[in-house]
């Protein structure tokens, strides 16, 4: 997960899954928003939702899991059986 906090504690960005490049594009467009004063007297912010793509590398991601502790592990596979289970009822 991750959050981006505007100054005052406002949540500006928020992500179910990390993808730094995202992150990146979303502080460039945000700064370049925030810089702009057109002629109407600014711009104002408003709240999307979209669906990002992202590679599977599911052995890396078993092995960072590893790093958290096996608990990490156990439980996100258990996890795994339960998604599985609700797609083949």
């Amino acid at each position: 997960m991750t959050w981006v906090i505007g100054r005052g504690g406002r949540i500006i960005y928020k992500s179910d899954w990390t993808s730094a490049t995202n992150v990146e594009a979303f502080l460039r467009r945000y700064q370049s928003a925030r810089s702009r004063r057109p002629a109407t007297g600014g711009v104002g912010p408003y709240l999307t939702e979209q669906v990002e793509f992202r590679d599977l590398d599911r052995p890396s991601f078993y092995d960072l899991l590893e790093r958290n502790g096996p608990r990490a592990r156990s439980e996100f596979h258990r996890a795994e059986e339960i998604w599985r289970d609700r797609e083949n009822p």
